[in-house]
């Protein structure tokens, strides 16, 4: 193509970097595993956004572009701009080489793309890369590991100098048939998930749509200038009188004829094909090869004329010939001859006529694919395009109807050129399910192809052809509007002549109802673009970007009504349990439940959003200043409180966190308020209480946080985590059986940290994952240490985070850290919290054998704080379990708490399970469980947990010595 390339307006958004990406705290909840799953959840946003974005700029050059070529420079600047995409190019198959040329590229400076030219054969299957392949089977090829993949053998080196790591191949046809493909790389492997892949081969599916839309544009072009020739012969024709006039003499002698009329009669074969049985004209052109054949031929007619002057022949085909000839004498009287004038009526009126109705269609198709480019709404394209095909196409009436999801049935969207009667007939058809499966709308959606009737008045498969007949309309076509292989509606088109649907005129208005369809596509997805970018798609509710710009112009009604607005931010308490336990679809169908209730509550859409995982945010616009608002906040959080949710069939109840901020105390801009907002909520998390208001002191912890949090990461780096151990002791003999290690900081500037001071902080940031697998590996390296210097070899318990016990590769660590020594498993014990193990009862059963196989102990730790494991305890498969402290403390205070210890002993030992008692901190309590038989304590009164090289010294040694001092 020739024609100059027009650049698309509107470039995608700045690049932005995954690392960029705001983390904040209201997009996850509490404990030890949501800072992952946030990130993941949000870095999946971000690609996800990336990608539509991409989608996005292809559909705006896939509308406006003019070129192919366009096109193509367009849709590759628009992938590299998305980041991890370092290059993409498009390439045809040159079909006399059958090698991939590329056509336009971006974003690669080393020329990777051009040398593929030489390499590619798309017909050698030895000599096939990536996009061979995807040229040759028609389907996409990923390369994940482009580097490491034999079939890219030919380019690695050259791949490895321009830094690609992974490629994607995807085919482009053009009316059916594999004309190239459209390849990107990027930089890291495996980049290409799920998401993307689905992306990208929507992209490749539209991109070849336009290269149809092109090839049609091209051929509506070139037969537009057929119809201009046409139109031209037939005036030249009009103007100059060229009826087939010839002058001969008696003896077939050539005395004049029309020159003009000959040269075009042999150019143009319309005109061919309309006179190729008159038999004057035959000879006309038999007499500019051959002029003996002509003369006999004009003898011939002589001979039929005879001395008739005039008279009509009816051709055997049922054409009429108006044939006239009369006698004249030449310029000097000597030639007598004969002017003979031939003129086919019928066949110059059947092509005048079609050449009308042909360019009544052009200017349809060529409006309505105007219309497509700047239409942005169905609505709108609907109703133009109806109006454009009455108005410019000369229908008697147009109609588009679209299927209804919910009835399946066809319902009338836009119509032009009827009176209401008309109307209403057909709507009453289309949407009576007795009448509507015999209508043509309903074959041409069930066969997905055009329904035609040239005499709608005498034909059988018109319903209700009478209404028809009264509307002056005696032809009607019905198109399917097919959408990714699905038929969603009709146009149909109605005229007021019989036969007026023939070949030329199928195919163009055939193409037509494909263009109205791909803009009905376009037009779906540009909507659904617009509404993920401003929407939550899981609730519906505002996002994060539209909710801040409503609160914005609330916040400047409110600074010029000087009255205070207060912003709401909520976070569903025990959501991550419900998520995991029942399952992600119906955590979401919680969400969405939630949702729905805010919007019941609030009254209005607009003053509700959902900015995070399970954290939802309400814009108050106007605050009494008489402490309202507390009443609002109570009420509406004991509503909540009681309000029944149905889970798969299952009723629950859910609490919920509030943090409020109050403008214009609390801040003056949107990002402010909403900062300080999340802050209480963050305190309100942590403290006892259902709601709180924002102070300054909750922005300085905060703060803190984030301080201690980095000196944490930097902790695990510099290596300045150790371990302490508590030993465990029988008691009956007072002897040590086994310890506990726990985890320390023992930071350079301030010195040993309280565990209390940075274990919530690793748990909430994730830390806890990667500081547990150290502590797991230093116990073993300890145990293993004392234990080839001779000394008691006890068993160190250690402590399992959730995040641990959730992560896929636990087992396998587990096996990896024992598996270094064959006395490791005998050293090792597990201890898990009992609401750990509740989260998941019978997952964890199944991770719990795998590691007891091994030779590892388990004990369940914080027994009887889950309130709902004595039905599984017998299936568990622990060894030990510790009674939490709380009870232990209980004990000594009064006979229930007494009673509650002695039950749990009783039915441990029922199940054959040690049972160890924590937190013992006084001879009382010491006395009391070694009444009620416990076998273990362990706490402050034996001794507190120490360093390594303390514990070595006075609990291993000091045993050793002990020994072998009783012996002596």
């Amino acid at each position: 193509m020739t024609c100059a390339a027009r650049t698309c307006s509107k470039e995608l958004p700045p690049k932005m970097k995954i690392n960029d990406f705001p983390f904040t705290e209201n997009m996850a909840g509490s404990g030890l595993a949501r800072m992952a799953e946030r990130r993941t959840d949000q870095l999946k946003i971000l690609r996800i956004t990336q990608l539509y974005a991409t989608l996005s700029q292809c559909n705006k050059a896939i509308v406006r572009c003019t070129t192919e070529r366009d096109l193509f420079e367009q849709i590759c600047k628009g992938a590299v701009q998305r980041d991890g995409v370092k290059m993409a190019w498009v390439g045809l198959v040159n079909p006399e080489t059958c090698q991939v040329q590329p056509t336009a590229s971006c974003g690669d400076g080393t020329g990777y793309h051009v040398a593929l030219n030489i390499a590619i054969d798309a017909q050698s299957q030895s000599q096939w890369g990536p996009t061979g392949r995807a040229i040759n089977e028609n389907q996409p090829v990923w390369c994940q590991d482009f580097l490491n993949d034999p079939t890219t053998a030919r380019w690695h080196e050259s791949a490895r100098q321009a830094g690609l790591a992974a490629s994607a191949s995807l085919p482009l046809s053009r009316n059916g048939k594999v004309v190239g493909a459209f390849n990107l790389y990027a930089g890291q492997t495996h980049f290409f998930d799920e998401s993307s892949r689905n992306l990208l081969i929507e992209m490749a599916t539209d991109i070849s749509l336009a290269l149809d839309r092109f090839d049609r544009e091209l051929q509506r072009q070139q037969a537009e200038q057929e119809i201009k020739f046409k139109n031209t012969v037939l005036k030249t024709q009009q103007e100059t009188s060229l009826d087939a006039i010839l002058v001969v003499a008696e003896n077939g002698e050539i005395i004049s004829y029309n020159q003009q009329f000959v040269q075009l009669w042999q150019l143009s074969p319309e005109l061919q094909s309309a006179h190729l049985n008159t038999p004057l004209l035959e000879a006309v052109a038999e007499q500019v090869a051959d002029s003996a054949g002509f003369i006999a031929r004009i003898k011939q007619l002589n001979q039929h004329q005879g001395e008739k002057s005039r008279e009509d022949v009816l051709l055997k085909d049922g054409r009429v010939i108006d044939r006239y000839s009369a006698p004249v004498i030449g310029a000097d009287n000597r030639h007598y001859g004969r002017v003979w004038y031939f003129r086919d009526i019928t066949e110059r009126k059947e092509m005048n006529r079609r050449i009308i109705y042909l360019n009544r269609v052009y200017a349809v198709l060529s409006g309505i694919n105007a219309l497509i480019v700047r239409v942005r709404d169905r609505h709108e394209l609907f109703s133009d395009a109806c109006k454009i095909a009455v108005d410019s196409g000369g229908f008697r009436m147009a109609m588009i109807a679209i299927v209804d999801p919910d009835t399946l049935l066809l319902t009338p969207v836009a119509s032009e050129g009827k009176d209401k009667a008309l109307m209403r007939a057909v709507r009453h058809i289309l949407l009576s399910p007795d009448s509507a499966p015999d209508t043509m709308s309903a074959r041409a959606i069930r066969q997905k192809q055009a329904m035609v009737s040239n005499d709608s008045k005498n034909d059988p498969q018109v319903v209700f052809s009478s209404n028809y007949t009264a509307a002056g309309i005696q032809s009607m076509a019905v198109f399917p509007l097919v959408v990714s292989g699905e038929a969603v509606g009709v146009l149909a088109l109605y005229a007021g002549e019989i036969e007026f649907f023939r070949g030329d005129e199928l195919k163009l208005l055939t193409e037509l109802a494909g263009d109205v369809a791909f803009a009905i596509d376009h037009i779906d997805k540009q909507e659904r673009l617009n509404y993920l970018a401003y929407y939550d798609a899981l609730t519906g509710l505002a996002n994060r970007s539209l909710f801040l710009e409503r609160v914005a112009q609330h916040l400047r009604s409110a600074a010029s009504g000087r009255h205070q607005l207060a912003l709401f931010l909520i976070d569903l308490e025990r959501f991550r349990n419900i998520n995991n336990s029942l399952g992600r679809p119906t955590g979401d169908e919680l969400l969405r439940q939630v949702a729905q209730w805010l919007r019941q509550t609030t009254g209005d859409d607009t003053l509700v959003a959902r900015l995070g995982s399970d954290h939802f945010a309400v814009v108050m616009p106007a605050v009494r200043p008489t402490g309202g608002i507390v009443r609002v906040i109570e009420t509406a959080l004991s509503a909540f409180m009681v309000h029944q949710f149905r889970l798969n069939e299952d009723v629950f109840r859910v609490a919920a966190k509030v943090g409020i901020a109050l403008f214009p105390m609390d801040g003056a801009d949107v990002e402010t308020l909403l900062r300080n907002a999340e802050a209480a909520l963050k305190r309100a998390k942590t403290s006892g209480e259902s709601y709180l208001f924002y102070t300054h002191s909750m922005t300085s912890a905060v703060a803190d946080q984030l301080s201690l949090e980095n000196q944490l990461r930097q902790a695990l780096i510099n290596g300045e985590f150790v371990l302490h151990y508590q030993p465990k002791v029988n008691l009956a003999s007072g002897r040590m059986t086994s310890a506990e290690a726990l985890i320390r900081w023992n930071n350079p500037r301030t010195g040993l940290v309280p565990p209390g001071q940075f274990i919530p902080i690793l748990e909430e940031t994730g830390l806890i994952y990667e500081v547990g697998r150290w502590a797991l590996r230093q116990a073993l390296a300890d145990y293993l240490r004392w234990r080839a210097a001779g000394l008691p070899a006890v068993r160190i318990a250690v402590n399992v985070s959730p995040l641990q016990l959730r992560h896929r590769g636990f087992v396998d660590e587990i096996e990896q850290a024992v598996g270094i020594d064959p006395h490791a498993a005998a050293g090792l014990e597990l201890e898990i919290t009992e609401s750990l193990i509740m989260t998941d009862v019978n997952g964890s059963i199944a991770i719990l054998q795998k590691i007891r196989a091994m030779g590892v102990s388990i004990a369940i730790d914080d027994f009887g704080t889950g309130f709902s494991s004595l039905s599984y305890l017998g299936k568990l498969p622990v060894n030990k379990l510790k009674i939490d402290r709380s009870f232990v403390t209980d004990m000594t205070v009064g006979a229930q708490g007494l009673a509650l210890v002695s039950t749990i002993i009783g039915l441990a030992h029922a199940l054959d399970l040690v049972v160890v008692a924590e937190g013992v901190e006084t001879q009382e309590q010491s006395r009391l469980l070694r009444v009620l038989n416990c076998d273990e304590m362990q706490g402050y009164l034996f001794s507190r947990p120490v360093a390594a090289d303390v514990f070595e010294a006075n609990f291993l040694v000091a045993a050793v010595a002990g020994s072998m001092k009783s012996h002596r």
